[in-house]
This record gives structure tokens, sequence and C-alpha cells, in this order.
């Protein structure tokens, strides 16, 4: 009988920490879409790829090149490899956030539109980032910096592809002025 408590309590307590995460994440999409939104955050925002450009060079084999040749320990080329590690977390933090707005943003634009072709546009890239981000987490977790710059152009590109997608529907479902002269 004992057993079969522990066994229920530890059930229940994992299925929390599981279900808690989830939970959190449904109340703020579902309060975020809610919401109104600055459309001058889509339709000014410079492309992604100018700001997640400096990504692709945090391995470059350059770097580690020339501390070689510089007769430098292999500790400060760890040392140099884990804190672009860290850097790297960092800029796919941002990229997350990144993403997470023009989402939000672009499902308002979704549920308001009368084209269904952008609510699936709209689902495929996140599924694609989505996709994309859990590979270079693993990638992170496995100390692969091989497909690094590759990864981070696909996550790139899906947030700049949804964000010109989110562009052309606010363009487009815009109160256009009367031009008729009478």
């Amino acid at each position: 009988m004992t057993t079969i408590l522990v066994l229920s309590t530890i059930a229940a307590f994992l299925g929390g920490l599981v279900a808690l995460p989830l939970w959190r994440e449904f109340r703020r999409t579902r309060s975020a879409s809610q919401g109104s939104f600055d459309p001058n955050e889509i339709l000014l925002a410079p492309p992604a790829r100018e700001a997640y450009r400096p990504v692709g060079r945090l391995f470059a084999s350059g770097d580690f090149e020339f501390l070689t040749r510089q007769g430098s320990r292999p500790e400060i080329a760890k040392r140099l490899r884990r804190a672009r590690w860290q850097v790297l977390r960092l800029y796919l933090r941002d990229l997350q956030a990144d993403f997470r707005r023009v989402y939000r943003i672009a499902g308002v634009l979704a549920a308001k539109s009368q084209d269904p072709a952008f609510g699936a546009l709209v689902t495929r890239q996140a599924v694609r980032f989505y996709r994309e981000l859990s590979i270079l987490h693993i990638c992170c977790f496995l100390g692969w910096p091989a497909r690094i710059q590759t990864d981070v152009l696909g996550l790139v590109e899906a947030l700049d592809r949804l964000r010109e997608a989110a562009r052309a529907s606010l363009v487009a479902t815009a109160p256009r002025p009367d031009l008729s002269f009478d």
C-alpha cells in the first residue's frame, strides 16, 4: 500500500513538473494574443539577418588557429570556446524573444485575416523555427559547432519570412485613404 502511495506521489510530482511550464506558456500566449500591438514593430523592423550576422563567426576556425599559432595554452582556447557557447546561448535567447514577438503579432493578424493561407504560413514558420531551435539546442548541449552557422541562418530566415508575411498582411489590411477628387 505504501509503495503505491509513494509511486503515485512521484508520478503526480513529475506530472506537475511537466504541466506547470505548459500551463505558463499557454497563459502567456493566450494573454499576449488578446492584447494589442504596435504595427511599427513589424513595419519598421530591420531584417534579422543584420542583427544576427555575428553568430556565424562565433566558432570560426581562424580564431582558434590564431591562438594555436601564437603558442597559447590549450586552456585559453577552451575558455574562449566556452565563452562563445555562452554568447551563442544569449543570441538564441534574443532570437527566440524576437520570434515570439513577431509570432504574437502574426497570430493576431492571422485571426483577423481573410486569407487562410496566412494562418498556415504563420504555423509553418513557427514549426520550422522551433524545429531548428531544438536542433541548435542539441548541438549546444553536445558541443557541435559545425552546424551552428547553417542552423542559425535557418532560424533567422524563418523569423524574416514571418516578419515579411506579417508586414504584407498589415499593409493589405490597412485602411486606404480616399483619394477621389470629386
